[in-house]
């Protein structure tokens, strides 16, 4: 009996945080997680959200182009080695 209880119990401590992870995954009621909205916006809303829109359209157009970065460059040298081919 006792050696049932203490299989029992080890299993239950082997299987538990599993059963913590898939509880995590279940939708709450009352959170929205980003979805699909149901609520259609007001003109007002709409013209708001636009607005935004375009003007970080604009901002981002004005960020120039990085050159592409390499990592290398100051470890090369522009002259090759003259050294001698004996050492």
């Amino acid at each position: 009996m006792r050696f049932r209880v203490l299989c029992l119990l080890g299993l239950l401590v082997v299987i538990s945080p599993f059963g913590d992870a898939a509880f995590a995954q279940l939708s709450m009621p009352g959170i929205d997680l980003g979805g699909p909205s149901t609520r259609r916006l007001t003109p007002e809303e709409k013209e708001k959200r636009d607005k935004i829109d375009k003007a970080y359209k604009q901002r981002m157009e004005q960020i120039p182009d990085k050159a592409p970065a390499d990592a290398w460059g100051g470890m090369r040298s522009d002259q090759p080695n003259k050294s001698p081919g004996k050492r």
